[in-house]
């Protein structure tokens, strides 16, 4: 759960980053432009110390299931 604004934003940008990778159109560093990280390399930090996985993880991972569970 959020405990002020910042930790809000970046759970909802991490929803964001799952759902896109999850409908698999876009490549890592379309999700990364898309949230405004001017590096896909901060994005794929970023995301790996949210999620626990590289969003090329979580993407694999999500291919073939209908409806995975966000992180």
């Amino acid at each position: 759960m959020a405990n002020n604004f910042r930790d809000l934003a970046q759970e909802i940008q991490l929803e964001r980053a799952c759902r896109w990778l999850r409908e698999g159109h876009l490549q890592v560093k379309d999700v990364a432009n898309l949230l405004g990280y001017t590096d896909a390399a901060n994005f794929i930090r970023a995301f790996k110390a949210m999620a626990g996985v590289s969003p090329a993880q979580y993407a694999k991972a999500q291919t073939g299931k209908a409806s995975g569970p966000s992180p």
